[in-house]
Formats: C-alpha cells, structure tokens, sequence
C-alpha cells in the first residue's frame, strides 16, 4: 500500500513538472483587446486599412526549440466568413507547396484543420495567393485604421484572432496601395508592403548617360529609359505604361525597341505603342500590358531616337524631354491591362535636355561699318575631316548671315568673295563652340562659350543679357590700296597747241582787216 502511494506520489510530481515545464513554455495572452499597428510606405500619403477576422480563437507565444513563435489555439471560424466558398476556391490554387484543402473543412469544427493548411504556407508569393482568396469570402470588418509612416495606423480594439487586412484608401496617385496583410493579433505591428517603380531617362552621348547635350539641326539624338520589373505579387496582371514627350525641337524617329532582361520585346500581342500631339509636343506612349510574366527585379529599357528640326528652341530653355510611368497600384484590383480606366499610380517625371545655339557672322569694314556682298561657307570638324553645313552664302542688307541650330564643337568660316573694292581675308577663321553647365543641377545650361583661333580679320564674343545664346564673329575687311600713276604728255598738249593757233589765227585775221580799211 505504501508503495502504491509512493509510486502516485511520484507520478503526480512528475505531471506537475511537466505541467510546470509546459506553462513556462507558453504564456498566454489576454483575449483582449489588442492593439494592431500598421506603418504605410513612407511615400507622405494618408493609407486607410480595413480589417476583418478569419479565425478566432486564442493567442499564444510558445518556446520551441529555444525559439518563441506565436500561436492561435482552440480555433473557429469568424463571423462574416464563407469558408465553402473559400475551401472550394483554395482547392483550386497552386500553390509552390503541397496543400490538401477537403470539403469536411466548411464545418466549424473543421477550422483547425484548415489552419494547419494555411500554416504551410510560407512563401511570399503563397501568402499573397492565400491572402487574395481570403479577400473574396471575408465580408464583416472588425474595424479601420489610417495613418502615416510618420504617424503609423493603429487600431486597439482586436481580440484574439488570425485577421485579414486590406487597404481601403480612396485613391492613390503617386504611390501604392498595400498588399492584402495576413496576421495573429496579440500586440501587432505591420510594415505595409507596398510596389512603387521608378522611371529614369538619358541621353547616350556616344556610350556615356547624360542629363543633357547640345546638338545642330539635322543631328540625331539618342534617348535611354529604365525601369526595373516590380514584385508583382498578389496582382493578378499588372500594366506598365511610359509617357515619353517630346517638345517641339524634336522629331521622334519612330524607331522605338523595348528591353526586358536585355531581350528584346517583339510580340506586339504584350505591348502597343501609340504618337499623338498636345500641342506643338509629340507624345508617343509605350504600354506594356502585364509585367507578371517577367521576374522581379529585372531590367526593362526603352531605345528610341530624335531629330533636332527647325522649330528647336535657341534659347537658354534649351528642348526638353520627359519621361513618367503609370502603373498597377492596386492588388485587390482584378486588372484587365487598361491605364485609361483602371487604377494606378505614376511616378514623377524624369527629364533631359538638348541645347541649341545660333551663330551670326557680321561683316564690316576695319572701321565697323556694315558691308554686304561678302560671301562665307561654314564647315564643322566631325572628327576626321571638314564637313561643310552651309554652302556659299552671301550676307544680307545688314551684312550678317545667321546660322541657327549648332550644337558643341569645333567650326570653319571662310570668306569665299569680299565686297566689291575691299581685300578677301585669305586664311579661314576657326572657332569652337562650347558649354557651361549648372553645377547642381545637371539638366541646366548656364551659358555657351565660343573661342576663336587668332585672327588678324576676326573677332568672336559671346552676346550679352538675360539670354546670352548667340555667339557673333565680326569679319572686317579692308579697302582695296589707291596706288600713284604715272604715264606721257598723251594728246593734252595738242589740244593745247591747237587752242593757240585758233586764236592766233584770229588775231591775225582781224590784224589783217584793219589794216585793209585804213588803205
């Protein structure tokens, strides 16, 4: 008998042990309520959040292996929830797991069962497939909460539970909504996921990405546009749209190629490309219907080239172009491709410059005085040899030829005729055009600088004012040379002679006849 209760003795010590040992490994938490927290992107938008509950039951942190992890017992199915539509739908998933979804989970009792499912998945992307099941048979909200990631969202009236999350803001334009959030309520904070892509654009300048450069009517500009393939998950398609304009200097060339992941896109069922005009600007858009095909992360680029015209603007403004994306910022969005009509976000423009400036050649005498009837040519050095970009050219009334549209480089003029009575200026006059740009900000052309070789006929100065863009050369030429002559007494003298014998003769006449009368 003694040994009966010796042996119950130590068999209820041993239970309270393990009891003791069990309790030490989970601490329960109050039912509640709780306080969830969510702290949006910090994009300085105002995030309204919608939260409804899947499962209840009761929260807990266990110790496992020397690990804690939290945990939901003793589940149920929330109100609000229609678990065969549910069940039904997520049999239907694949997901990068095995799961078994069964009819015998729409039962209440079942819902642990389902749980267990759920559990399994842990990826990013089986989660975000989970979450937007949930969020077609989850209808009763247990509360909203809005903030900013400076003053993140809160809501302190949750019980224990396993919620669903959705972001319910009215509308977004530069940002993201969140993606649907899967979380066990005790004391919960959130960081909302959120997708914003970014757009950038350059000018390849032979090999090298600049922000702006300079270019003459006629040259051909070459324009680069990055992105980067977004993490598309729980979006069931998503659009990427880029607005490229064009301002009226420019003439697309209608060579546009796309790049995902360095391989060019050339099924034109995936994307469309479009040119219309706002005004005196082209527009030209790239739409790439769905962007969940591609891996996250990847590159995409644009390639696509311009035509300085003559419409270039000369002055200091310079010609801009610019580039936005539009894109999916929605996930709870069922997406059919279409930015005019569907919801999405758009990054800030991005832009570059091209730069054109105006040369004029005066001509003049070595006083300063205008001269018309000289003529020029104009060739620009293109790296090996003298290209001529104005033939023979005489001055106008005012004695100038103007040249609008050069860009950077290095320029001959030679005077190939002088006003008629003055001396040709016998060696050409050669001058480089270059640029000042803005220390900060990289688009900026501060002013254009023009120096000339050492001329004895030639003087070239940059303009003066608010708009200082021309770069004026001054030729002066000088007056043919008078010389002294020399030559014989020609027929003067006859003439002379001849007036002398005239009155001579006369005199002797009249003599004569007087002398006559007074016989």
């Amino acid at each position: 008998m003694r040994t009966k209760k010796k042996v119950f003795k130590t068999m209820l010590t041993f239970v309270m042990a393990m009891l003791m040992t069990l309790a030490m490994g989970m601490t329960a938490l109050a039912a509640g309520p709780h306080t969830l927290t969510i702290k949006p992107a910090a994009d300085g938008e105002t995030h309204e959040y919608t939260v409804y509950k899947v499962f209840s039951g009761d929260t807990s942190t266990i110790t496992v292996g020397g690990s804690t992890k939290k945990v939901l017992s003793n589940i149920k199915w929330a109100n609000g929830v229609d678990k065969t539509a549910l069940i039904n739908e997520l049999k239907t998933v694949t997901f990068g797991v095995s799961v078994g979804f069964t009819d015998a989970m729409c039962a209440s009792e079942d819902a642990t069962a389902a749980a267990a499912e759920f559990e399994k998945l842990v990826s990013e992307a089986d989660k975000a497939l989970l979450a937007s099941v949930i969020a077609k048979h989850t209808v009763t909200s247990a509360g909203t909460l809005s903030g900013t990631n400076a003053a993140p969202a809160t809501i302190a009236t949750l019980e224990d539970g396993y919620y669903f999350v959705k972001e319910t803001t009215a509308s977004l334009s530069g940002s993201a909504y969140s993606r649907f959030m899967l979380t066990l309520v005790d004391e919960s904070t959130i960081d909302a996921k959120s997708v914003v892509p970014s757009v950038e654009k350059k000018i390849n300048e032979s090999g090298s990405m600049v922000d702006a450069n300079t270019a003459g009517i006629g040259d051909i500009v070459n324009y680069v546009v990055t992105s980067a393939v977004p993490d598309t998950t729980g979006y069931n398609k998503y659009f990427f749209e880029f607005t490229d304009t064009l301002s009226a200097g420019l003439s697309y060339e209608n060579d546009m190629k796309i790049y995902i992941n360095g391989t060019e896109l050339t099924d034109t069922t995936k994307f469309k490309i479009t040119q219309t005009t706002s005004g005196a600007d082209t527009v030209i858009k790239v739409l790439i219907y769905d962007m969940t095909p591609y891996t996250a992360g990847d590159s995409v680029k644009l390639e696509y080239s311009a035509k300085v015209n003559s419409g270039v603007d000369l002055t200091i403004n310079g010609n801009p172009n610019k580039v936005s994306l539009k894109y999916s910022n929605n996930p709870s969005y069922t997406y059919t491709g279409d930015p005019d009509t569907e919801p999405g976000g758009e990054t800030p423009e991005d832009k570059v410059v091209t730069y054109s400036t105006t040369l004029e050649i005066r001509k003049t005498d070595e006083t300063g005085n205008k001269l018309t009837g000289a003529f020029f040519k104009v060739e620009k050095y293109n790296g090996s040899s003298w290209e001529e970009i104005l033939a023979e050219t005489e001055v106008d009334s005012e004695g100038k030829i103007v040249l609008k549209g050069l860009g950077e480089g290095q320029y001959r003029i030679t005077e190939t005729k002088a006003p008629t009575g003055y001396n040709k200026i016998t060696t050409p006059i050669t001058l480089t055009i270059g640029k000042v740009m803005n220390s900060t900000d990289t688009t900026k052309l501060d002013k254009w600088t023009y120096t000339q070789d050492t001329h004895t006929n030639a003087v070239t100065e940059a303009e003066t004012g608010a708009n200082p863009v021309v770069g004026i050369t001054t030729v002066a030429n000088k007056q043919g040379i008078t010389l002294p002559s020399t030559g014989g007494i020609g027929t003067t003298i006859f003439y002379v002679v001849g007036g002398i014998l005239v009155v001579a003769a006369a005199i002797l006449l009249i003599t004569r006849k007087r002398m006559a009368s007074e016989e």
